[in-house]
């Protein structure tokens, strides 16, 4: 069996056995024997061991309970592939980016199971712009991250049809490599693949790119659900250019290939050019897809 459907039903069965799915982390863990503990001087979201022998997730105190939520579900997923299943960074063809999306995958089936997601999905025509992908947060009460992670299970849902969303924040690869807008999470109808990391630039998101560096901090009228508590100011554009991405599919074999052509984007950014969020929709009804000869 594929360890991502191995994942998938392990976390259905756990949560057709624990009853807090949607409260505090530490009720819903607790029932199986994992201890979870929020620690103020945590400094990063989560991490997973057991001291004393004892499984424990730690969480950083300050975040979000839906961040906390969707972050104690990863952690378990960590505990389940390394103490059941034997799988780590480093194991086969396991790298840890592997890894990290596989925990990922499990948390979002964990907290929100495929028919929710498509309940969701089924009251909007079509996934058109940030403000469809705020309400599919607000409805799922997950973040942004969560989201996008739930909807790439999803792509074949009408919604989803000739769209691709995804998250991005600027940062260097590296302690010199220069700061840019990269990709971190994402979700697409056709198999087009935006990787984690890629810069918006390679991907021939020029207009994008320098939408995400225009000044100013726009409105500030919603939470922006990025497991923030506070609202956070949000600027909004949208405009078109020519991306060049790869792409797969699966019918009779694996093929692989290339996509390029017009997209329409539209973006919201959270926060200022150098510290903030984008959450972006691209409309690719016009890109065209070609498939590698042989493959």
């Amino acid at each position: 069996m594929p360890l991502r459907v191995l994942l998938f039903t392990f976390a259905d069965e756990l949560r057709d056995l624990l009853p807090h799915t949607k409260g505090d982390p530490r009720l819903t863990w607790e029932p199986l024997g994992i201890d979870v503990v929020k620690a103020a001087d945590l400094p990063v979201a989560g991490l997973a061991g057991a001291p004393d022998g004892r499984p424990t997730v730690f969480l950083k105190a300050s975040d979000d309970v839906r961040r906390q939520r969707f972050t104690a579900a990863h952690e378990v997923a960590h505990l389940i592939l390394d103490s059941r299943i034997g799988v780590h960074p480093g194991a086969g063809r396991h790298t840890r980016r592997s890894i990290e999306d596989l925990c990922d995958a499990f948390a979002a089936q964990f907290l929100y199971p495929p028919s929710l997601v498509r309940g969701a999905l089924s009251r909007i025509d079509r996934v058109n712009s940030p403000d469809d992908l705020f309400g599919i947060a607000s409805e799922l009460d997950g973040t942004l991250t969560a989201t996008v992670v739930s909807l790439a299970a999803q792509s074949n849902h009408p919604a989803m049809r000739e769209r691709a969303v995804f998250l991005a924040r600027r940062y260097a690869h590296g302690a010199t490599g220069p700061h840019a807008w990269r990709l971190q999470t994402s979700a697409s109808a056709n198999n087009l693949v935006l990787p984690q990391g890629k810069r918006l630039l390679t991907l021939g998101l020029t207009g994008l790119d320098a939408a995400a560096d225009a000044p100013g901090p726009g409105r500030s009228d919603e939470p922006l659900l990025f497991g923030d508590s506070a609202p956070a100011h949000a600027l909004d554009a949208e405009g078109a250019d020519n991306i060049t991405a790869r792409t797969w599919r699966r019918d009779q074999q694996p093929r692989s290939g290339a996509a390029d052509g017009k997209v329409l984007w539209k973006m919201r950014r959270s926060g200022d050019p150098l510290h903030g969020h984008l959450v972006v929709v691209l409309d690719t009804s016009s890109v065209t897809y070609r498939w590698a000869s042989g493959s």
